[in-house]
């Protein structure tokens, strides 16, 4: 996977039907890490669809990440998701985290239209 200095998660939440009762809908959310190149390339790192978006989730999506040789985040810009902050102190101790409402909106634009594209064709 090899050093991306920049990261953005980013998750996106939705209904899910229940494959044994196609009524009832639960709530998940699909986790995305993409590394952001100093050319400003894009590439989706990781992804995962869980339960919630919660430190814990985000944590183990991180070390996932990393045990796949992921190295060097000096910079993670995400939303004020408090879950992601957490597992960020915890996930890269010398990055700095940093919070950019336009930058997210305007950069995960394309890729949350990505994403919805995917989970369309997972259902």
């Amino acid at each position: 996977m090899g050093t991306w200095e920049r990261i953005w998660p980013h998750g996106v939440c939705f209904l899910q039907s229940n494959c044994t009762n196609s009524s009832r809908y639960v709530t998940k959310a699909f986790l995305v890490v993409v590394g952001v190149r100093d050319d400003g390339y894009c590439e989706i790192l990781g992804a995962r669809i869980a339960d919630g978006e919660d430190e814990l989730f985000w944590s183990g999506l991180f070390q996932d990440l990393k045990d796949r040789g992921l190295s060097g985040v000096k910079l993670v810009i995400s939303d004020g998701h408090k879950g992601i902050q957490k597992a960020v102190e915890k996930s890269f101790l010398c990055a700095s985290w940093q919070i950019s409402l336009t930058e997210v909106s305007e950069s995960f634009d394309k890729v949350e239209t990505c994403v919805m594209c995917i989970l369309c064709e997972l259902s």
